[in-house]
């Protein structure tokens, strides 16, 4: 117990939680060894803020990822304001460093093949066509997600527009 409000628990997690901390903990484990290894001392590709940033998120993805798959959580008194206004400051800063870790795995893989960076493409190759792989699906997802938010905006407007002309 930590103190009065607050405690650590295990819970049983769902399939799907399970299937998608596995699947989070691999991807942000192949993003990790991919930039570590371009880090070498041979190695004079882009190294950029992007790079640091994929290291470090990809780090703390793999520890927070971990806890969750374990089912480890902190539960505190949710009727606290302060707690309240605490987890929702971590949602949007979980929201926007998404967001920037999106854009920089994105530009930073597509950087490190456009200069033909030889550490990725040639020592690496597997790896790097992996990462090319994964800038392709955040892209498609990004396609997508769009799609659905238009889709969902032309509901709302014909949904007005007909309770309008009505």
């Amino acid at each position: 117990m930590l103190g009065n409000k607050y405690s650590f628990s295990y819970s049983n997690k769902t399939g799907s939680t399970i299937t998608s901390s596995v699947i989070n903990i691999a991807i942000n484990v192949a993003l990790m060894i991919y930039v570590l290894r371009l880090e070498a001392e041979h190695c004079n590709c882009v190294r950029d803020w992007r790079h640091m940033f994929i290291k470090i998120y990809s780090g703390i993805m793999i520890v927070v990822n971990t806890f969750l798959l374990f089912g480890f959580k902190l539960l505190g008194n949710t009727n606290s304001a302060l707690i309240g206004n605490i987890i929702k400051l971590l949602i949007a800063i979980y929201i926007v460093a998404s967001i920037v870790d999106i854009y920089s795995v994105i530009t930073y893989i597509g950087d490190i093949n456009d200069t033909n960076c030889q550490c990725a493409v040639k020592d690496m190759a597997k790896l790097n066509k992996s990462m090319i792989v994964l800038r392709w699906f955040y892209i498609s997802m990004l396609i997508l997600a769009g799609i659905l938010i238009l889709n969902g905006l032309e509901i709302l407007i014909l949904g007005k527009l007909t309770k309008a002309s009505n």
